[in-house]
């Protein structure tokens, strides 16, 4: 009997992304669904489907990868362990790698990203936080304008300039 499915679910994900598998299979749960919906629209999966003809229902889960088949996931951590709830406030939820994770929570309204949180203004169990790879230099135009208009990749420090004040520092001191 499984006591974590949903540490499950991120090692199996973990482990098919290290293996390059397209697609993973797993026993469906509407937790684990409304986790990998989340994913899917931070852009960590590409596609999210439920078998229902099948009488136990599977979760199919359709990676994504980059060119050269980067895996667009860095890192996934369990954080919220059935031995050691973590809830957290709305005001208290940290940002993962300065803003270019997530961390999801499950919360009185629904599974949620941690900005979704933060706007809605409620806090929950902080489930699991992850790494999406910057996946703006090998994306279509239309992915990267997607990434831009979300507001949490900004388009100099995507491309790896420094923003603002430090790179003009940097143009001047190479002047002289």
């Amino acid at each position: 009997m499984m006591t974590d499915p949903i540490a499950d679910m991120l090692t199996r994900i973990r482990n098919s992304t290290m293996a390059h598998h397209d697609r993973l299979e797993l026993p469906h749960s509407r937790l684990k669904e409304r986790v990998a919906d989340v994913m899917k629209a931070e852009g960590y999966l590409d596609d999210v489907r439920v078998s229902e003809a099948e009488e136990p229902k599977m979760l199919t889960l359709i990676l994504r990868y980059g060119r050269d088949r980067q895996s667009a996931i860095d890192g996934l951590r369990r954080v919220s362990t059935p031995g050691r709830r973590v809830y957290v406030p709305h005001d208290r939820i940290q940002r993962v790698c300065s803003g270019m994770g997530i961390s999801i929570l499950s919360t009185s309204r629904g599974v949620m990203t941690d900005r979704e949180a933060r706007r809605q203004r409620v806090g929950g169990e902080l489930l699991c936080e992850g790494v999406v790879i910057d996946m703006t230099t090998q994306a279509t135009p239309e992915q990267k304008q997607w990434s831009s208009a979300r507001g949490d990749v900004d388009p100099p420090v995507a491309r790896g300039q420094a923003p603002g004040r430090v790179a003009e520092g940097r143009e001047r001191h190479a002047e002289k």
